[in-house]
């Protein structure tokens, strides 16, 4: 029979044969290929699940650090905006208190500048009063000597009055020409005064 169904290959027992046989094959082919393919799923899915962890660990520490430099850069933001004000309150209390002691130096200026014009004054005053002091008393010793009044020392007038009030050895004509600066005779009042001061 062997021989037979090798000489009718395409006869209906080798087809039934090829058939049977390929009924048996397919389906474990079939089986094998299914499990293959839910083996090389599951695969995939442990490579997906392997790369899911692994990109969900990587998008959180991303989100981490991006959540950490966001936090980072707000802070430094808060801290340099509050440095600025803080900044801007010393600047404004500096600019006040320089202000402050300018207007106060102004002040004091202004006092010490009216108190030195003050004791100018009092000074003009006292060295004016002690000019007319003097200028008073030079007048009534001038007026000692001028026997007839005329504001004029004659040069008699002159030596009575030194030999009677004065011991004076020196020669009355040569003290006489120390008073008399333009030599006319006579002394007025401002050779006097001005000889006096000598």
């Amino acid at each position: 029979n062997n021989v037979g169904a090798v000489q009718n290959k395409n006869g209906p027992i080798y087809h039934d044969y090829a058939f049977q046989q390929r009924q048996q094959i397919q389906p474990q082919e079939e089986k094998n290929e299914h499990i293959e393919t839910m083996d090389n799923d599951k695969d995939k899915y442990k490579g997906m699940l392997v790369v899911g962890w692994g990109g969900l660990i990587r998008l959180m520490a991303i989100t981490a650090a991006g959540s950490y430099f966001t936090g980072a850069r707000v802070h430094s933001s808060r801290a340099t905006k509050g440095m600025e004000l803080k900044f801007q309150q010393e600047q404004q209390s500096l600019y006040k208190q320089y202000e402050e002691d300018v207007t106060k130096l102004v002040e004091d200026n202004h006092e010490l500048t009216f108190a030195v014009n003050k004791l100018t004054m009092q000074l003009r005053t006292t060295q004016s009063q002690t000019e007319m002091d003097t200028l008073q008393r030079n007048y009534e010793e001038f007026k000692h000597p001028d026997v007839n009044g005329d504001n004029k020392i004659s040069k008699a007038e002159f030596t009575t009055y030194i030999e009677s009030n004065y011991n004076q050895d020196d020669d009355d004509d040569t003290l006489f020409d120390d008073f008399d600066h333009n030599k006319d005779g006579s002394i007025d009042f401002k050779e006097y005064a001005q000889q006096i001061q000598k």
